[in-house]
């Protein structure tokens, strides 16, 4: 791998970026790529958005992209996120906050950043909702077969909601100071003492436009005045899940959907 590297050795790229996906190489290939320059960024860039190319290289890439920053690179990767698998945004997002904290020249698109804070923000609207109707379902059926795949999907969906709230952090790095976004978020979430202090710096700091958006999701109203009256039922919210662009929580919802009888998202009545 450092041979390749070394010498230049374009013929070895499409092997150093299989190696990515493996721990004890992945240093050193990413070092080779890097060496390798602009022939390795292409084929890293077009197999980033290949989606025949397996997951677990694909989430390697925006990493190596990141340390080779540059105002295309960096407009490349944020131009993915929500473009492809959930389990891509996060890696491209901690790379696009990396070139923000090191590259202080770059620039991100502020009207393409608060599009995507929107949507997630949307996003975290619909999971909750979804987490009520699941919560609720899990009371019911505590205890039966039903009830332990309804927990299941309860904490899935904990999981995808945290994730939300983590994206629209290093979301709102890449417009505001990364250090005071970060320190809000770590405030946030790991002190609780500090959190409505936290909170209350968040919402004198980001626009007012995103502090509407931001700002329930931040401070857990979201099941709050939009929620009430508009519960969703278990049947629509696992509809919903058959067709979630996430996989795992397809999965749990075809399961779920099977104990509970739940008629599939074409229609047939699953058993």
């Amino acid at each position: 791998i450092r041979t390749a590297g070394e010498v230049r050795y374009e013929g070895a790229i499409p092997l150093l970026i299989s190696m990515l996906s493996r721990a004890p190489l992945r240093l050193e290939s990413r070092e080779a790529l890097l060496k390798l320059g602009p022939p390795a960024l292409s084929q890293m860039r077009h197999r980033l958005q290949d989606e025949e190319t397996p997951l677990e290289i694909r989430t390697r890439i925006p990493k190596v992209l990141s340390f080779s920053a540059s105002q295309d690179i960096a407009g490349f990767l944020l131009s993915l996120v929500h473009g492809s698998s959930p389990r891509l945004d996060i890696p491209l997002l901690k790379a696009v906050d990396r070139i923000r904290i090191q590259y202080s020249d770059i620039t991100f698109d502020p009207e393409r950043v608060q599009t995507l804070i929107r949507e997630e923000c949307e996003k975290h609207v619909r999971l909750s909702r979804i987490q009520r109707a699941i919560h609720s379902g899990a009371e019911e059926s505590e205890g039966d077969a039903a009830g332990k795949v309804l927990s299941l999907m309860a904490k899935a969906i904990s999981e995808r909601i945290r994730d939300c709230v983590e994206r629209i952090f290093r979301l709102l790095a890449l417009i505001y100071a990364p250090a005071d976004i970060h320190a809000v978020y770590f405030n946030i979430t790991a002190r609780p003492a500090l959190k409505a202090s936290a909170v209350e710096f968040l919402d004198n700091l980001i626009d007012p436009r995103l502090s509407t958006l931001v700002m329930p999701l931040i401070e857990e109203k979201s099941s709050g005045e939009e929620g009430e009256g508009d519960e969703m039922p278990l049947d629509d919210a696992l509809h919903a899940l058959l067709t979630d662009e996430d996989e795992w929580l397809r999965t749990i919802a075809k399961e779920l959907a099977a104990k509970l009888s739940v008629e599939d998202a074409s229609g047939r009545r699953t058993a």
